[in-house]
Order: structure tokens, then sequence, then C-alpha cells
């Protein structure tokens, strides 16, 4: 468990830090689809493979009443998915932005996860069952690794203004990849919880 929560941070560092020092131009370069690809693709993958086997017990399992059971931590990713993506084509959508504003650099995106993302949609539990709020999160997510992949779209020119500050489409959909790992670390907890039913 800590090898892959310490797997989780090496990743999302070198992720960030690839990012990090970046000076802010107007197109998306290829190391910037690559590792955008990649992290997508990592943290669809590895989101899959954490639930695999589990048992409605198992996804039902809360540590306290405060905190969210596995199955509202895969509802939770699924809107964050599905809300992220509609932003980021909403801004892709409107002529290319000539806000004065810069949005935040890449490396603080990471930070903003939660002030982004509003509690109605991080904290949404709908009435599909877990497996089918994971295949409508994989749907989304696959459109948007294939929009990443095939992209001439100028994303870094295309800015919405947030509750975490000005971000490009490009920190959207990288947004997409941070939240997910976030559920991960939270779903890892509970799986290593000594009450979690085996």
């Amino acid at each position: 468990m800590f090898k892959r929560t310490k797997g989780y941070f090496l990743l999302t560092m070198l992720v960030l830090t690839g990012l990090a020092g970046r000076i802010h131009s107007d197109t998306l370069s290829g190391k910037e689809r690559r590792q955008l690809i990649a992290a997508l693709k990592q943290s669809k993958a590895e989101l899959s493979a954490s639930l695999s086997g589990l048992s409605e017990k198992q996804l039902l399992y809360k540590p306290s009443a405060k905190e969210p059971s596995i199955r509202e931590l895969i509802h939770s990713v699924a809107h964050a998915e599905a809300f992220l993506w509609q932003t980021a084509k909403s801004a892709l959508e409107t002529p290319a932005s000539a806000l004065k504003a810069r949005p935040m650099p890449d490396a603080v995106v990471a930070t903003q996860v939660s002030v982004l993302l509003p509690a109605s949609v991080a904290g949404r539990t709908g009435s599909a069952s877990a497996e089918e709020a994971l295949k409508a999160f994989e749907t989304t997510r696959t459109e948007v690794i294939r929009y990443v992949r095939t992209t001439t779209e100028n994303v870094r020119n295309h800015l919405v203004n947030t509750p975490a500050g000005t971000m490009d489409a490009y920190q959207l959909m990288l947004t997409n990849a941070l939240y997910t790992r976030h559920c991960l670390s939270e779903i890892e907890k509970r799986r290593s919880e000594p009450d979690f039913p085996r």
C-alpha cells in the first residue's frame, strides 16, 4: 500500500515538475501532450485496478459517518470528470481568450483541486451503481484522451475563470488526472482500514 501511494506521489510530482518550469505559450507542445495523456491513462487504469473484485459490502464501507464510502468516491470521480471535461469543452468552444489575466502556473493546479470542484460535484452520489458510475467515468476519460491525442486546437489560449483562479483548458484536463489520483488515495485509505470488510 505504501509503495503504491509513493508511486502516485512520484508520478504526480513528475507531471508537475515537468510542467512547472514551462514558459507560457499559446501552443500545446509534444511534451505536454505526452505527459497529459500518460497522466490521464495511468490514473484511469489504476482506478479500475483498485476497484477490481470489491464486494458490495466493501464498496459501502465507511471508516466514519463523515467520510465517503468507496462507492461515493467512485460517483465523485465520475461527476468530477464530467464536470471538468464539460468546463474545458465550453472554454474551447469560445474564441481564443483576449483576457489580460494569465492562467495560474501548472504547478499550482494540484493545490487547487478541492477549490475548483464545487461540493455539489465532488460529493455527489447518484442512483447509479458503482459499476455504472465507473463506466461513465471511463467513457468520459476515453473521450478526453482521444481529444488530447488528436487536437490541433490552441488549448493554452482558451481561458476560464474558476473559483480557484484563471485556468486554461489544458489545466482543466490535467485536473481530471489529479482528482482521480486524490480519489485513488482515499480508496487506498479505506482498503487499509483495520475494519475494512475482507
